[in-house]
């Protein structure tokens, strides 16, 4: 309709270039279409126009984090890391801006994030799998789940170090 279609214009036209991920997963916002279908919406449209694949995905991948930079600035940053770990952040953060303005708090505070050198917005697992089945514990989901509960911890700041990442590992497993 006229009114998504200015909604559209308005997010895409300050863009010099826009990835087709970033139009789509614009497009989508604009008619509303995210509200209830997300992803689904994107696999939908982009079968039908027959997208390569891994721009649907990408595209999916958009539309499904959009809250994510909307709430960046009051969620816990495990989550936000998560997501601005993936190959299209920027692209996220761009699309984000273009839908809550610049200014908004997320996308400011995700803006800051991706301004950090690798080594802090995504440092290098203190323990691994290997690590936990060496010490005893079994193998199976339960490692997974522990070690993303060690990931947090270590991007949360509560353990910094492998022996400590270990000991929080233990009391985990007792617990």
């Amino acid at each position: 309709t006229g009114d998504n279609w200015q909604r559209l214009l308005d997010i895409v036209g300050p863009w010099d270039q826009a990835s087709l991920p970033m139009v789509l997963a614009a497009q989508l916002w604009a008619g509303n279409a995210v509200a209830s279908g997300k992803g689904a919406a994107v696999a939908v449209i982009g079968t039908r126009w027959k997208l390569p694949n891994r721009d649907i995905e990408r595209a999916a991948w958009l539309v499904e984090n959009l809250d994510v930079v909307a709430t960046a600035h009051t969620a816990s940053w495990p989550q936000v890391q998560r997501v601005l770990i993936n190959g299209g952040a920027c692209e996220l953060v761009q699309l984000g801006s273009a839908i809550h303005g610049a200014n908004h708090p997320g996308v400011a505070f995700c803006r800051t994030q991706l301004a950090l050198p690798p080594e802090q917005l995504n440092p290098s697992p203190l323990v691994s799998g290997h690590d936990l089945l060496t010490r005893g514990f079994a193998a199976g989901p339960a490692i997974g789940r522990l070690l993303e509960a060690i990931r947090d911890a270590q991007l949360e700041g509560k353990v910094r170090t492998r022996d400590e990442a270990l000991a929080l590992a233990d009391e985990l497993k007792a617990g």
